[in-house]
């Protein structure tokens, strides 16, 4: 949140090169002071509630949004739902130019899509805290691109496995398969090849630190090559295993052909599908389909191919297409 904030004081003043953190904002209307007090007095975090109802103040909302974006913030403090996301998608608008309908709008996304993540992280636990993390990743995942019948099969998959597992290992699996998933779909994996890549992995027996060197390991092959060739390879590999460290031992290995066009710029706005930004499951990079800049397209043409070889069997073809981002 702290991040956020410094990242929307950054644009603001960037934004206007007359403003100086010594200008004086303008006065709160009595009606919002009222409601910002309110907020404090339900539990909600003063620092936050201060910092994001001033940013609404100096972007002169009209008194009626900026109260109906803060009992949006506060419906969602009631039901039980992270909060983070909403402020920070308040500051995102801001930053943007967004008019506030836009904004009420994106939040009430954000707070149907971490609704339905927490129902299904419930499956997997009673516990609260394990509930509120898991359900963050199923969130950030389906933001990502991974839609909910996607992750529900990653789900049952997962189940299936953790309870042949003591807790503590268990918690481990869980966690660093649902983060594995969430940042291939970051990456712009498709749905399908990660629910593939993700089931074979669970079904050789990756347990939670074998699946987080899978993570790792292809994130860094896809910042190295061709994505579509390090997914491929990363299917066949994987399947070809006989166990979780001979798979990841010869995941780089394998031949591919020539590397697809390359991705277009893509345009930041309040509905893009993917983008990189900060969320609150303790991520590393990418983000959330209500929260960031696109991420650009992958169907750009390639150009004629050749053979492709050695790690990630990238090819040596010439893209010739140009991605559209979305």
């Amino acid at each position: 949140m702290k991040h956020a904030l410094l990242i929307f004081m950054f644009l603001m003043i960037c934004g206007n090169p007359g403003a100086s953190l010594s200008a004086t904002p303008p006065p709160w209307p009595p009606a919002v002071l009222a409601n910002t007090d309110k907020m404090i007095e339900n539990g909600l975090s003063r620092e936050e509630i201060m910092a994001v109802t001033q940013a609404m103040v100096q972007a002169r909302f009209e008194e009626q949004y900026i109260i109906s974006l803060q009992n949006a913030v506060m419906q969602a403090y009631n039901q039980g739902l992270p909060t983070a996301p909403l402020n920070d998608k308040i500051l995102e608008g801001i930053a943007k130019h967004a008019p506030p309908p836009s904004i009420i709008m994106a939040m009430a996304r954000i707070t149907n899509r971490y609704t339905h993540a927490l129902q299904l992280a419930t499956q997997l636990t009673g516990e609260k805290s394990q509930i509120n993390q898991w359900g963050a990743l199923i969130a950030t995942g389906n933001a990502a691109g991974l839609p909910f019948e996607d992750l529900e099969k990653i789900l049952h998959q997962i189940q299936a496995r953790s309870t042949t597992e003591n807790e503590k290992k268990s918690n481990l699996f869980i966690t660093q398969t649902l983060t594995t998933a969430r940042d291939m779909a970051r990456q712009t994996v498709t749905p399908e090849a990660v629910t593939k890549i993700i089931g074979i992995a669970i079904a050789k027996g990756f347990n939670g630190n074998e699946m987080q060197e899978l993570n790792r390991t292809f994130s860094t092959h896809a910042r190295q090559n061709s994505l579509e060739i390090v997914t491929r390879n990363c299917l066949m590999n994987l399947a070809r295993g006989n166990s979780p460290t001979e798979a990841l031992h010869n995941f780089g290995s394998g031949n591919g052909n020539g590397g697809a066009g390359s991705k277009g710029p893509g345009n930041g706005n309040l509905d893009s599908s993917r983008g990189n930004s900060n969320d609150n499951s303790g991520s590393a990079n990418g983000g959330s389909g209500d929260t960031g800049g696109t991420s650009g397209g992958n169907n750009a043409n390639s150009g004629p191919s050749g053979n492709g070889g050695g790690e990630s069997g990238s090819g040596n073809g010439n893209g010739g297409g140009n991605g559209q981002g979305r």
